[in-house]
């Protein structure tokens, strides 16, 4: 499985840039925590597949908390200050874990998705007067919604993984760049370079 492995890295760099621009603008600290969270799993699969070590377990726990908790909550954390009130993230959340709850007893995958897939349109909605930002947004949320049609496609899994990875990987940069757009003019003047 060199070509899922290997795209781990791939996955890992992704991650580490959006990690980077939550960092430089001071977003909110679940953004940090979905990252950190879906790195792991990244890391673990790296491991694994290319057989350097037996991570199969951590490695299928991370990615299920990754599927279910951590991308809702990225998103949701990026959206944070979309909400026209404070208590609406919180809901979102609470329901996620609901959904994560639900997932861990019964095989209800569609229902992360669904969040999932919710959350992208709301944020699409929310950058859609910033064209460059609606154009990274609805393209994050093609490539991501790509990946349940390769399955019927593909038959090599190995290829089929590293393309999942890569487009996780362009799923979180995209997003990552796209979300400036509801950084708050106060704080885009705070981190602009003094002339």
């Amino acid at each position: 499985m060199l070509i899922a492995g290997l795209s781990e890295l791939l996955l890992i760099a992704g991650l580490s840039f959006a990690f980077v621009h939550n960092l430089k603008h001071k977003r909110s600290l679940i953004i940090a925590m979905a990252i950190i969270i879906t790195t792991c799993a990244a890391s673990a699969g790296f491991i694994r597949y290319l057989e350097l070590a037996d991570t199969v377990s951590v490695h299928q726990s991370f990615s299920f908390i990754s599927k279910h908790f951590a991308m809702p909550a990225f998103i949701t954390g990026l959206l944070w200050q979309s909400f026209s009130r404070p208590v609406l993230p919180w809901a979102i959340l609470g329901l996620t874990l609901i959904s994560f709850a639900i997932n861990t007893l019964y095989s209800a995958g569609f229902i992360s998705d669904a969040i999932i897939v919710l959350l992208c349109l709301y944020f699409i909605y929310q950058v859609r007067t910033q064209l460059p930002a609606l154009v990274q947004a609805v393209t994050a949320l093609f490539i991501l919604t790509s990946t349940l049609i390769w399955g019927i496609i593909m038959s090599d899994k190995d290829l089929l993984l590293g393309l999942f990875h890569l487009s996780l990987a362009c799923f979180f940069v995209l997003m990552a760049r796209s979300s400036e757009a509801l950084i708050p003019l106060t704080d885009v003047n705070k981190h602009a370079p003094v002339t």
